[in-house]
């Protein structure tokens, strides 16, 4: 192994261990680290075995090897959108759906106050206006 191949490859080790570690202080959830451990899995297996590049290339009817690596980087960079756009619209979703029970649950709230209000000015009105308060004797 060259020495670019031994530092890709610890890199994606380390690259492992903490999505790991942010796993298991829960600052990344499981469903999401997915991704990321797919990311690191690659970054291992082409440290590793330099020449699925040229096979990839071959495969592709690509001239030049390397240019996989970019197109690679391409389709995992718009999955890594699609995942994000797909958690967004969930999250922004589920914002809109409580935000409308929080109304519906404030208008609920104002309803019940009006009628305990409403109750105790019909016990006001009923025994003469008389309160528990003490009358002003000035």
């Amino acid at each position: 192994m060259t020495r670019f191949q031994i530092i890709a490859f610890f890199a994606g080790l380390a690259f492992l261990l903490v999505i790991v570690q942010l796993i298991r202080r829960h600052h990344l959830k499981e469903k999401y680290s997915l991704i990321w451990f797919l990311a690191a899995l690659l970054l291992i297996v082409f440290a590793v075995w330099r020449s699925l590049v040229e096979i990839l290339a071959n495969l592709f009817g690509i001239d030049y090897a390397p240019a996989v690596l970019l197109l690679l980087l391409v389709f995992i960079g718009a999955g890594f959108f699609l995942a994000f756009s797909v958690i967004a619209t969930k999250l922004s979703n589920r914002s809109r759906r409580l935000a409308q029970e929080v109304a519906l649950l404030k208008n609920e709230l104002a309803a019940m106050e009006g009628r305990a209000g409403g109750a105790s000015d019909r016990r006001n009105d009923e025994s003469g206006g008389a309160t528990d308060q003490p009358a002003d004797s000035s």
